[in-house]
């Protein structure tokens, strides 16, 4: 069995922080990999304990086959210093980096991607999560292997539920219409949560039973319902890998508005019922009412036929094993 030591910087304290990773780990073990999950992002708020346990990392790290550092960043720069053969993957804001006009914000932001374009060089793959990604990171690092894999999502968790009885579940009026917007934390400038709520608030200007559902600091097994009793979701990010939530609400059939990011032009412009737009309230809300008032079945699980999590967990399984009998 293949034994792979994952650093990451998913805090432990955060509900539903890395679920898209974690919930890989049993997939994986089917294909014959044992992972190590260590959470090493807490080295700013404590530097001295993450000293000390410097020496039982390296002894930790000595064990495994491989290195998967699961984030750029300072988790990707610190991935840089453990033995044996390493891979990386990229996620979103440690690529683009961390959007915010205070000082604070700037300079993390500043040293979050030098740490990152410092490590870069030093892994011999680089997993990227779309296409977009993949031709930045070619272009600025020709001589690394760049691939894209999406994360994957479980999609027997993830099915088309009956809407009526998914907001009688939530307590929701059966009757009206709803946008669903899952950003993590309202306060994550990268979101743009006041653009959703201004498309939000002149579409409903014209379909006045409208109404917007917050997922934020929900359980991730109660996602599947949440998506169900909606009907469409709205993205209105900066920047995005590949957004999860979006994977999701495609896997229960509902559709979405977006700003354009990651590599959702690409489904849109095959899926009518999917829309991406500029950053502007306006076309923002109009793409809402369209979609709504379009109504139709769609079959947009189709889209994610790629993006199964067992799937994902072979590709990734053999990526591990080639880069494990690479010289």
């Amino acid at each position: 069995m293949v034994k792979v030591l994952w650093t990451h910087s998913f805090s432990p304290s955060a509900q539903n922080s890395g679920v898209f990773m974690f919930q890989l780990i049993e997939p994986l073990g089917k294909n014959g990999v044992k992972v190590i999950p260590i959470y090493i992002g807490g080295i700013k708020q404590h530097p001295i304990q993450f000293i000390r346990s410097i020496p039982s990392l390296l002894k930790l790290a000595r064990t495994c086959d491989l290195i998967h550092a699961q984030y750029g960043s300072m988790c990707g720069f610190l991935s840089v210093f453990l033995p044996n053969k390493k891979l990386l993957s990229l996620r979103g804001s440690d690529w683009y980096g961390i959007v915010g006009k205070d000082f604070k914000t700037i300079t993390h932001s500043f040293c979050a991607q030098l740490m990152t374009s410092v490590s870069l060089p030093f892994y011999k793959k680089v997993i990227v999560m779309s296409e977009r990604m993949a031709t930045e990171v070619k272009l600025r690092y020709p001589k690394t292997k760049v691939i894209s894999l999406p994360d994957g999502i479980d999609l027997q968790k993830f099915i088309l539920m009956d809407k009526i009885s998914a907001r009688r579940q939530l307590g929701l009026n059966e009757h009206a219409k709803y946008i669903l917007f899952t950003s993590a934390c309202r306060g994550n400038a990268v979101k743009r949560a006041e653009l959703a709520y201004e498309a939000y608030a002149i579409a409903k200007n014209t379909l006045p039973d409208l109404q917007m559902l917050l997922a934020e600091g929900v359980d991730h097994n109660l996602m599947p319902t949440y998506i169900n009793a909606c009907d469409v979701t709205i993205l209105t990010s900066i920047h995005e890998g590949w957004p999860n939530c979006i994977k999701e609400a495609l896997a229960c059939n509902v559709p979405f508005v977006a700003t354009d990011v990651s590599d959702l032009r690409d489904i849109a412009d095959k899926t009518p019922a999917c829309k991406v737009v500029d950053a502007d309230a306006n076309k923002l809300s109009q793409a809402i009412i369209e979609t709504i008032e379009s109504g139709g079945n769609y079959d947009l699980r189709a889209v994610l036929k790629d993006m199964d999590i067992d799937l994902y967990a072979e590709k990734l399984s053999a990526i591990y094993q080639r880069l494990i009998s690479e010289g």
